[in-house]
């Protein structure tokens, strides 16, 4: 059984929002998600890089506070779980117990967790397929060694996603759309998706 690799922060997780409704009292952030058109987003509101992680690991000693990417992830992660493997790898800045709880309470179903120290470090996780992810830089790297990523769409990604040319990178416009990606793709012996 082939396994996927599922990141949490903005893939699962709606961090973003949750991080935007805590930015409003914080910094005075007045801001959407649409708004945020990069993933280095604290440069968007001059905010300095060790005070947005801050924000973020303040965010997820809340857990119960952030969402869910999709109300139907844990239906459709159900679904898939009966035909691959499913390994949640994540570099998120919360910690490891919490981020457990967070997935128990969401009812997010997986065989086991892999905590990486950097994001793009993400494609070292041993005996992952496929990945799904909502960095840009992550499905590039993945993807140039020759595996397969759903890339989801965020507004972060969308220039990358508009201009990808990389046949291993797959863009999903919503959790539906990497269900049916998932149900309908089988990897090639060289990784490719074939249909």
């Amino acid at each position: 059984m082939e396994t996927i690799g599922i990141d949490v922060d903005g893939t699962i997780a709606d961090v973003v929002n949750a991080w935007l409704r805590m930015a409003r009292e914080k910094f005075a952030v007045n801001a959407n998600k649409s708004d945020i058109i990069k993933y280095d987003f604290w440069e968007l509101f001059d905010i300095p890089r060790e005070r947005w992680f801050e924000t973020f690991k303040e965010l997820w000693n809340n857990p119960d506070s952030i969402g869910l990417e999709s109300e139907r992830i844990p239906e459709i992660l159900h679904a898939l779980h009966s035909r691959y493997n499913i390994s949640i790898v994540t570099a998120t800045v919360g910690e490891q117990a919490k981020v457990r709880y967070w997935l128990q309470r969401n009812g997010i179903e997986y065989d086991n967790i892999i905590f990486m120290q950097n994001a793009l470090e993400k494609g070292n996780a041993d005996g992952i397929s496929i990945y799904v992810d909502d960095y840009a830089g992550v499905a590039s790297r993945i993807a140039s060694s020759g595996r397969k990523v759903i890339l989801l769409s965020q507004p972060w990604n969308a220039e990358f996603a508009n201009n990808n040319k990389n046949p291993n990178v797959i863009v999903a416009k919503n959790w539906d759309d990497v269900e049916r990606i998932l149900t309908h793709t089988k990897t090639g012996v060289n990784g490719r998706p074939s249909r």
